[in-house]
């Protein structure tokens, strides 16, 4: 995974969809160009998942293209039933718990 994806992802922990796009849209070119479709097919319809939920949450209305890209997810899913994805996605914005943010000015030694 590129530095541009785990960004976007970071971005959608943060529920900031708007840059997360703006990400996913640099990583997306890079991905075709180096087929990942087809070298990680999970992997890549779970990288599309995310991407059209950080399009659909940032007010993004491409109802086409949308419709096309989560086709193709379905599509990989359905021809590698068994697969798994080659890498884990961080889980950003889901281990720690609000009242658990720590600063550098509160923490004591």
């Amino acid at each position: 995974m590129t530095a541009y994806a785990a960004i976007s992802h970071l971005s959608i922990g943060r529920h900031e969809f708007s840059k997360a796009v703006e990400y996913f849209e640099l990583v997306l070119p890079e991905f075709k160009n180096l087929q990942i479709d087809a070298r990680d097919p999970i992997g890549y319809a779970d990288f599309v998942d995310d991407y059209t939920l950080a399009f659909e949450k940032a007010g993004k209305d491409e109802a086409t293209q949308i419709h096309h890209m989560r086709a193709r997810a379905k599509e990989l899913r359905n021809t590698f039933p068994e697969a798994k994805a080659f890498s884990e996605k961080t889980p950003y914005g889901t281990q720690c718990q609000k009242n658990e943010h720590k600063t550098i000015q509160n923490v004591q030694p």
